[in-house]
Protein backbone atom coordinates (compact mmCIF):
# COMPACT_ATOMS: atom_id res chain seq x y z
CA UNK A 1 0.00 0.00 0.00
CA UNK A 2 1.95 3.44 -0.76
CA UNK A 3 0.60 5.26 2.04
CA UNK A 4 1.43 3.09 4.64
CA UNK A 5 3.98 3.56 7.08
CA UNK A 6 7.01 2.21 6.43
CA UNK A 7 6.87 -0.26 9.94
CA UNK A 8 3.30 -1.38 8.04
CA UNK A 9 1.87 -0.92 11.20
CA UNK A 10 -1.94 -0.45 12.23
CA UNK A 11 -2.25 2.68 14.75
CA UNK A 12 -3.71 1.55 18.35
CA UNK A 13 -6.61 4.19 19.57
CA UNK A 14 -7.40 1.57 21.72
CA UNK A 15 -7.10 2.70 25.63
CA UNK A 16 -5.01 0.27 27.26
CA UNK A 17 -5.33 1.40 30.05
CA UNK A 18 -8.77 0.56 30.78
CA UNK A 19 -8.04 -3.02 29.04
CA UNK A 20 -9.17 -1.98 25.75
CA UNK A 21 -7.23 -3.92 22.95
CA UNK A 22 -7.41 -5.43 19.49
CA UNK A 23 -9.02 -8.38 21.12
CA UNK A 24 -12.22 -6.53 22.03
CA UNK A 25 -13.18 -5.92 18.37
CA UNK A 26 -15.77 -7.69 17.04
CA UNK A 27 -16.27 -6.19 13.58
CA UNK A 28 -14.22 -4.12 11.50
CA UNK A 29 -15.03 -2.32 7.79
CA UNK A 30 -11.87 -2.17 5.78
CA UNK A 31 -11.87 0.93 3.23
CA UNK A 32 -9.51 0.83 0.48
CA UNK A 33 -9.14 3.30 -2.60
CA UNK A 34 -7.52 0.00 -3.93
CA UNK A 35 -8.69 -3.57 -3.38
CA UNK A 36 -5.57 -4.70 -4.83
CA UNK A 37 -4.39 -3.53 -1.59
CA UNK A 38 -6.12 -6.27 0.25
CA UNK A 39 -3.85 -9.16 0.42
CA UNK A 40 -0.92 -6.77 1.87
CA UNK A 41 -3.54 -5.19 4.40
CA UNK A 42 -4.08 -8.96 5.41
CA UNK A 43 -0.12 -9.66 6.50
CA UNK A 44 -0.81 -6.44 8.31
CA UNK A 45 -4.56 -7.34 9.85
CA UNK A 46 -2.83 -11.23 11.33
CA UNK A 47 0.11 -9.15 13.25
CA UNK A 48 -2.72 -7.60 14.94
CA UNK A 49 -5.81 -10.07 15.66
CA UNK A 50 -5.02 -13.23 16.73
CA UNK A 51 -6.64 -16.72 17.07
CA UNK A 52 -10.46 -16.12 15.53
CA UNK A 53 -10.44 -12.90 13.29
CA UNK A 54 -13.56 -10.92 14.31
CA UNK A 55 -15.94 -10.62 11.03
CA UNK A 56 -15.09 -7.96 8.49
CA UNK A 57 -16.01 -6.27 5.11
CA UNK A 58 -13.90 -4.50 2.64
CA UNK A 59 -14.83 -2.36 0.05
CA UNK A 60 -12.95 -0.14 -2.21
CA UNK A 61 -13.68 3.68 -2.51
CA UNK A 62 -13.50 6.43 -4.72
CA UNK A 63 -11.61 8.38 -2.52
CA UNK A 64 -10.70 8.57 1.54
CA UNK A 65 -9.89 11.66 3.86
CA UNK A 66 -6.74 13.35 3.48
CA UNK A 67 -5.87 11.02 0.91
CA UNK A 68 -5.59 8.05 2.75
CA UNK A 69 -5.30 5.01 0.80
CA UNK A 70 -7.30 2.58 3.60
CA UNK A 71 -9.42 3.35 6.85
CA UNK A 72 -10.55 0.95 9.11
CA UNK A 73 -13.60 1.03 10.85
CA UNK A 74 -14.26 -1.05 14.11
CA UNK A 75 -16.65 -2.27 16.59
CA UNK A 76 -15.79 -3.27 19.81
CA UNK A 77 -17.10 -4.61 22.98
CA UNK A 78 -15.61 -2.77 26.06
CA UNK A 79 -17.45 -5.22 28.53
CA UNK A 80 -15.76 -8.45 27.49
CA UNK A 81 -12.06 -8.84 28.33
CA UNK A 82 -10.05 -12.02 27.95
CA UNK A 83 -9.19 -14.34 30.42
CA UNK A 84 -6.02 -14.01 32.28
CA UNK A 85 -3.72 -16.90 31.82
CA UNK A 86 -3.77 -19.20 35.04
CA UNK A 87 0.19 -20.23 33.23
Amino acid sequence: MRQQKNKKELPSYFDRTAGIGYENVLKTTVYLTDIKDLPELNKIYRQYFKGDFPARAAFQVGGLAKGAVVEIEAIADVTWKKPESKL
